[in-house]
């Protein structure tokens, strides 16, 4: 996989974009934000759980049910 983006440029299947930036240039930028996101994705996840057991920890507490026994 790491060699198809040259073959396609050599096959003329794959240019640069229109501002003439070199491939290489575009394809680390694009490497970079894909890891950037994907760090940005995992601390979402990790807070969104967190919420999650808060929510369902105060549901539970909150629940009428539990309360009477």
């Amino acid at each position: 996989m790491r060699g198809l983006p040259q073959q396609m440029q050599s096959n003329e299947l794959l240019r640069s974009d229109y501002r003439g930036e070199p491939l290489d240039d575009a394809l680390q930028r694009f490497t970079e934000s894909c890891g950037k996101a994907k760090d940005l994705a995992s601390a979402l996840h990790g807070r969104l759980s967190t919420a999650l057991s808060a929510i369902g920890h105060i549901a539970y507490k909150d629940e009428p049910g539990e309360q009477e026994r």
